[in-house]
C-alpha cells in the first residue's frame, strides 16, 4: 500500500521541483500511514543546584540524626559547613566530582553558567574553569552554594523543632 502512495505522489509531482516532490512525498506518507513524528528535546531544563544541595544537606542531617535548636544552631552551622564542604554526598569536593560522571556534570552546568561565574568571582577568580573540566565546575558551584543552603536548612529545621 505504501508503494502505491509513493507512486501516486510521484505521478502528481512530476512537474514540481525535486525538493518539493520529496516534501510532498513525505507529507503524504506521514498522513496516510498515521505515523508519529518524535521531536528531540534540544532544550534541556535548567538543573536547580540550590534545591539539590538543600536536599543533600537534609539527607545528611537526617542520616546522622542531628537535632537543630536555637542553642546549638551557630555551632552546628560551623561543624556542618566544615564537614559538608569536603563531603562527596553534598559537594563532591573530596573526590573532585559530585556525580563522578563528566557528561552528567556538563548537563547540569548547561544554563547555569551565570551561577558558575558568581562562584568563580566569590572564590577570587583564581580557578581556571576552562582547564578544570565540567566536574570541577560542578563542585565549585556546590561549594559556593553550601553556606547559603546550609543556613536555610538550619533555619527551617529550627522552626520545625520549635513548633
Amino acid at each position: 500500500m505504501c508503494l502505491f502512495w509513493v507512486a501516486s505522489v510521484y505521478r502528481l509531482t512530476r512537474g514540481a521541483r525535486p525538493r518539493h516532490s520529496l516534501i510532498y512525498l513525505l507529507l503524504i506518507i506521514y498522513l496516510k500511514l498515521g505515523a508519529t513524528i518524535k521531536i528531540p528535546r534540544f532544550i534541556m531544563e535548567r538543573y536547580d543546584y540550590r534545591s539539590a544541595v538543600i536536599e543533600d544537606i537534609k539527607a545528611y542531617i537526617e542520616e546522622n540524626d542531628i537535632k537543630v535548636t536555637s542553642e546549638n544552631k551557630e555551632e552546628l552551622y560551623q561543624q556542618l559547613d566544615d564537614c559538608l564542604f569536603v563531603s562527596d554526598n553534598v559537594t563532591g569536593n573530596a573526590s573532585g566530582g559530585y556525580f563522578c560522571n563528566a557528561h552528567k556534570a556538563e548537563e547540569c552546568l548547561m544554563h547555569n553558567l551565570d551561577l558558575l561565574g558568581e562562584a568563580v568571582e566569590e572564590f577570587g577568580g583564581a580557578v581556571d574553569v576552562l582547564k578544570s573540566g565540567a566536574e570541577a565546575c560542578d563542585v565549585i558551584i556546590r561549594c559556593y552554594l553550601l553556606g547559603e543552603c546550609l543556613s536555610d536548612v538550619l533555619d527551617e529545621l529550627e522552626q520545625e523543632d520549635e513548633d
